[in-house]
């Protein structure tokens, strides 16, 4: 299993990968490997393997009944957290395409299939909500089809849950006496003369008695206040958690720790506040009085985390700015580098900026999450790579113009025989959609997707650069689905299409089955007969022959090591 040390990179969390997942469960090969460097023994096993199988049924029977109120059932990356206490919660470590669970979910002793199948269905609502309220109860009419033996299974396993946010669980099982009288359209609907009585929740589909909405309002506050509790005290904890490098108690403190580190290495980084104020600065290493102000009182394991986000920042900025041949002709920034997301080039000095500002992430009182460093080390080789695609350094080389020229062809010419052949209501608003843009249906996908290259094109560069288990987060961070937030289907397509192609990238043996399930592709394009699979395949397949023409100019480079080419390997020698 190549991709063996990527799953179990870290120890307070295990990855169950799309690939190694099914309606069925885990794999046997995974589950080997869990039972043995997790020891997570054969009742987890069993118990998730059931969870999934009755999530799918579950899920695929919501969704053919109330389509409007529920997802089709999909393949997760699935986090599982082995240490509640010092995981953080809510965290996604790939966005979009990650759920958070426990390890107690799956825990026989204390949990059960009813439990443990509602933990997966509520991490799809609080994925795609981001807000627990509003997953609780746009998850409510769940409870209106479940018989009284499957509630009585959940409300008693919710009262042993050990999970950081049970008091969410305990809360909905408290409410599920009067919970089970709602209505759902279609679900439960209510009989026609009563709706008058009734208030409508859009979102949930759900109709409320006027006797229950003050039920309903109070519960809103009080199921945000819990998670909001659950981050609170995790921070608290996680501020003062001892360092784990012995190195970290040799400083005076641990804001020192990093002064004095910073100084020694020296690396090629800015440090700035969340005003984007130099706090310290690789010319002036020496100077670090700002930097220890802003960094009083934290604690060790914050310390140590901060370091080494900088060092992972400083070595790959340090292997790309060495691989060049001519420095000087990096281009300073243009429109195509952003100027913000916590780690970015500074905009007039070849120097890469470390935010202490970092989305999803206050990294002055918590540690890094699981897989955030390897998305750091990703992020800072693909701000580099920008500057060397806009230096024309990753393009396509003159001798594979013609070659460019036809695959676009290719791509506009499989697009059109989609919309050939697609039905009539399909074909129409295609057809709209493109007129609105002032191009043809496979000029316009073209269009969009050449748009994008040059973010694959950064990619590209970043294989030279980065260790393999940073290429595969990267990857993961980045295909994921686009539905609910795009409804124009050839912009909607062209994304999906464009994002297929980091796959590439990846040692997922199954590109194509992974960007199938995990995305809903299948289910609101393939299934329905709106894109039939060998339409899709060809548009696929068109376009990778697209991004096969872009080469690195090798001229421009000193040749560096090629990590990605190595044997995988996990970020701390495990």
């Amino acid at each position: 299993m190549e991709l063996r040390p990527f799953y179990l990179a870290h120890r307070e969390l295990v990855l169950i990968p799309v690939e190694h997942l099914s309606e069925r469960g885990v794999s046997e090969e995974l589950a080997a490997v869990l039972r043995a460097d997790r020891g997570l023994g054969d009742g987890f096993i069993a118990l998730l393997d059931r969870a999934m199988s009755s999530y799918w049924e579950r899920a695929a029977w919501l969704y053919e009944r109330a389509p409007d109120s529920w997802f089709p059932p999909r393949l997760q990356n699935l986090c599982i957290a082995l240490d509640a206490q010092s995981t953080r919660p809510y965290h996604q470590p790939f966005h979009r395409s990650s759920w958070l669970l426990y390890a107690s979910d799956f825990d026989p002793d204390a949990s059960n299939l009813e439990y443990a199948t509602h933990q997966l269905l509520h991490a799809e609502r609080l994925s795609t909500s981001r807000d627990m309220a509003m997953a609780v109860i746009c998850g409510m009419s769940y409870w209106l089809v479940r018989s009284d033996a499957e509630v009585e299974a959940f409300v008693a396993a919710c009262r042993r849950s050990s999970r950081p946010d049970a008091a969410v669980f305990v809360r909905l099982a408290e409410a599920m006496p009067w919970v089970r009288t709602l209505f759902h359209d279609p679900l439960r609907p209510p009989a026609p003369e009563a709706r008058s009585g009734l208030r409508k929740v859009k979102e949930a589909g759900l109709w409320v008695p006027e006797a229950l909405q003050a039920e309903l309002h109070a519960l809103v506050p009080a199921l945000r206040a819990d998670a909001s509790a659950v981050m609170e005290a995790y921070l608290a904890t996680a501020a003062k958690a001892p360092a784990t490098d012995p190195a970290v108690a040799f400083a005076s403190s641990p804001a020192d720790h990093v002064c004095e580190w910073l100084e020694r290495a020296s690396p090629p980084v800015l440090v700035t506040d969340e005003h984007e104020t130099v706090l310290w600065d690789p010319e002036e290493p020496r100077r670090v009085g700002a930097l220890r102000r802003r960094l009083e009182g934290i604690g060790g394991r914050v310390a140590q985390s901060l370091r080494e986000d900088l060092e992972v920042v400083g070595e790959r900025s340090a292997a790309f700015l060495a691989s060049l041949r001519d420095p000087e002709r990096l281009p300073r920034p243009g429109e195509g580098v952003e100027q913000d997301g916590g780690i970015y080039v500074h905009a007039t000095r070849p120097l890469m900026v470390y935010s202490l500002a970092q989305p999803g992430l206050r990294p002055l009182l918590e540690p890094a999450p699981p897989y955030h460093r390897m998305l750091v080390g990703a992020r800072t080789i693909h701000e580099w790579g920008h500057l060397a695609e806009e230096a024309g350094w990753v393009a396509v080389p003159e001798a594979r113009r013609d070659e460019h020229e036809h695959a676009q062809a290719e791509l506009r010419a499989a697009v059109q025989a989609l919309v050939d052949e697609a039905p009539a209501p399909f074909r129409r608003a295609v057809e709209q959609e493109a007129q609105a843009a002032g191009r043809e249906p496979g000029a316009l996908v073209c269009a969009l997707v050449l748009e994008r290259m040059p973010d694959f094109l950064a990619n590209l560069l970043a294989r030279r650069y980065l260790p393999p288990c940073e290429l595969e987060a990267y990857v993961r961070a980045n295909v994921y689905t686009h539905f609910g937030e795009e409804e124009r289907p050839l912009h909607l397509l062209a994304r999906h299409v464009y994002e297929y192609q980091y796959l590439s990238l990846s040692r997922i043996d199954d590109p194509l089955r992974y960007f199938l399930r995990s995305t809903w592709w299948s289910d609101f394009f393939v299934d329905t007969g709106l894109v039939p699979l060998p339409h899709l395949m060809a548009i696929l397949e068109a376009t990778a022959r697209l991004r096969a023409c872009y080469e690195v100019d090798e001229d421009a480079f000193v040749t560096p090591p090629r990590p990605a080419e190595h044997s995988i390997a996990a970020p701390d020698g495990r």
